[in-house]
């Protein structure tokens, strides 16, 4: 399973893969935002009847925004991409503009999680319609991923930890200050988005011992998901 933008992720672990080198997941810092999209069209005539139907299902725009990101993180971008060959490839995405608090995280069976918040509206258990992953992240590093196998409405998400068991986020460490639920949804990038991004200052190599140096970049990358939304 690939997740942008740390590549292929594994059990046990909050890193992703790619070509053998390491990845860590981190948010735009700039901010995300993300709408459904719906492709009604509407036919108007003499008498002001208004005729109106669907062509296509309504579907997810996504938006990353990214402020003077180091080179470092910019590179980490362009691998992924390159990876999926720009935009010929679906992977995951985490929506990080539908966070939402949540008031209790429980195991009451053996490889399930519930989750519980208050509105479940962007959520589904069918395959392929709306949201069927979440994850549970701490912004600091530590995440857990999981497949929707049942949902109560405006009350919880049972989430399917194994058999995969993706992410090290320790049930005792998850709290309501510290941990957010997050969408995740199966997704495109719009073709030849590293091309709207941009060079800012340029860093010194010696500023950091994690490879920092170099220019930072600023860009928006835009994201289009694969199944229905609504």
């Amino acid at each position: 399973m690939d997740i942008f933008p740390i590549g292929t992720i594994s059990a046990a672990s909050n890193l992703g893969d790619m070509s053998g080198i390491k990845y860590k997941l981190y948010e735009p810092n700039g901010g995300s935002r993300s709408n459904s999209v719906y492709t009604t069209l509407i036919s108007q005539f003499s008498e002001q009847t208004i005729l109106t139907r669907k062509k296509a299902l309504p579907y997810l725009n996504l938006k990353y925004v990214y402020a003077n990101i180091f080179s470092r993180e910019y590179r980490q971008i362009e691998h992924f991409i390159d990876k999926m060959d720009d935009a010929l490839t679906s992977f995951s995405i985490v929506d990080f503009s539908k966070g939402q608090t949540q008031t209790a995280v429980a195991s009451p069976a053996n490889n399930t999680w519930t989750v519980d918040i208050d509105d479940t509206r962007i959520y589904s258990a069918t395959t392929n319609q709306k949201a069927n992953v979440a994850m549970l992240w701490n912004g600091k590093g530590q995440w857990k991923l999981g497949a929707l196998s049942g949902l109560t409405a405006n009350a919880s998400l049972t989430l399917d930890i194994q058999p995969n068991n993706y992410g090290r986020l320790p049930l005792d460490n998850i709290s309501t200050t510290n941990t957010l639920v997050y969408p995740v949804y199966t997704a495109y990038l719009l073709p030849n988005q590293l091309a709207n991004f941009t060079t800012g200052v340029y860093l010194e190599g010696h500023v950091s011992l994690t490879s920092n140096g170099g220019y930072m970049y600023s860009g928006d990358l835009n994201f289009v998901s694969k199944y229905k939304v609504v």
